[in-house]
């Protein structure tokens, strides 16, 4: 239960450096789009839901699961009907925002009727369904490829992105003129917290995180990463962290970030909302450390081709800056090729579409006569 407890906390914590980007407005786009590519990716996601699916098992599936971060939206001609299990969830930016959105794009005939469950949680491996519900899907911001769930888990739009995105995107367009390429500095740039699951030694001091601000105090030329918070609660483990990675910093706008060539994308409880879709946008080279978690939109970038993969423990880091500083165009080129997949597929209007596409195509798999 306390492990529990704490997961929820981090969730809520998760991510918290978008919000402070923009908190005083939630601008949706204008207009909404959906191309050829997310047809057919949505096609591809809703063939994990192989039969029809009666409005009333989801009702039985969202009570079975009982949990504090599961919702379940009714659209009915344009009206929603929400139900969750804690009233403590009212107050979580993830709720407010899905339920914001899905009002919206129901009010403005966008969605299909519908039954639908949403978990709003960073890890979803714990969802689980017995095996007469096994056939109604629950839609999550993110999934590890190698973890196996009793559930089928479609892949959604995270709140983080519904948010921010859109004023994230238009300040990226403006600072992307005043910072050209060749303006930028030959170094990479990262500013988090110390996202674990546990706050233990081990993830403390031996995390990605931790040994990529480590490689700053022992080459600065190359690299100027540091943590903006540590999350624990041990006096002894706070002063080793700050002692190995330095004294925390503060938080660094994205407009801060663009100013170095060479972006990292690292998970942290899953992978990184909106994190990895802005890097990708930015101008920039973004290295993404390998991972088994995804989200709706990664199929669409391949390593080196449109970013530079680095191991999971980042062990191979200083050789990839290395050749990065050594091949400076070939790396413009390959920043060049990531910005022009966002701006084919990913702009605020068509993430909006895609997940309009996802829920009217999720839609059409419910049996209303049931």
């Amino acid at each position: 239960m306390k492990a529990k407890i704490v997961l929820f906390l981090l969730i809520c914590l998760c991510g918290y450096a978008y919000w402070h980007y923009d908190t005083n407005s939630f601008v949706m786009p204008k207009k909404i789009e959906i191309t050829q590519w997310a047809k057919a990716r949505v096609n591809r996601e809703i063939m994990q839901v192989t039969k029809p699916v009666p409005p009333a098992d989801v009702k039985k599936a969202y009570v079975f699961l009982k949990s504090k971060t599961a919702v379940y939206f009714s659209i009915r001609s344009g009206k929603v009907d929400v139900s969750i299990h804690s009233d403590a969830l009212r107050k979580n930016t993830y709720f407010k925002v899905m339920n914001y959105v899905i009002k919206q794009l129901a009010a403005k005939k966008h969605l299909k009727d519908n039954d639908f469950i949403v978990i709003l949680q960073d890890r979803t491996e714990d969802i689980l369904l017995p095996k007469e519900l096994a056939h109604v899907p629950v839609f999550v911001f993110a999934k590890d490829l190698e973890q196996n769930t009793s559930a089928i888990r479609l892949l959604i739009v995270d709140s983080f992105t519904l948010k921010s995105w859109t004023n994230i995107y238009k300040d990226l367009k403006k600072c992307k003129k005043s910072l050209p390429w060749e303006k930028k500095k030959s170094k990479l740039f990262w500013r988090g917290k110390t996202t674990d699951a546990a706050d233990i030694e081990e993830f403390r001091l031996n995390s990605p995180r931790a040994n990529l601000t480590k490689l700053t105090k022992e080459n600065p030329v190359r690299y100027d990463a540091r943590l903006t918070k540590i999350l624990s609660t041990e006096p002894l483990l706070l002063a080793k962290v700050k002692k190995q990675c330095g004294d925390v910093v503060p938080f660094a706008s994205i407009k801060d970030h663009l100013g170095f060539k060479y972006q990292i994308t690292l998970d942290g409880l899953t992978a990184t909302f909106p994190g990895y879709l802005w890097r990708m946008a930015s101008g920039c080279v973004n290295i993404k450390q390998d991972s088994t978690d995804v989200q709706w939109f990664y199929e669409l970038f391949q390593p080196n081709v449109h970013y530079v993969p680095v191991k999971r423990d980042l062990s191979n880091i200083d050789d990839i800056v290395q050749y990065a500083q050594a091949h400076d165009a070939d790396m413009k080129t390959m920043a060049m090729r990531a910005h022009i997949v966002v701006e084919q597929e990913l702009t605020p209007s068509k993430v909006f579409g895609y997940l309009v596409e996802l829920l009217n195509a999720y839609a059409a798999k419910l049996d209303f006569k049931n």
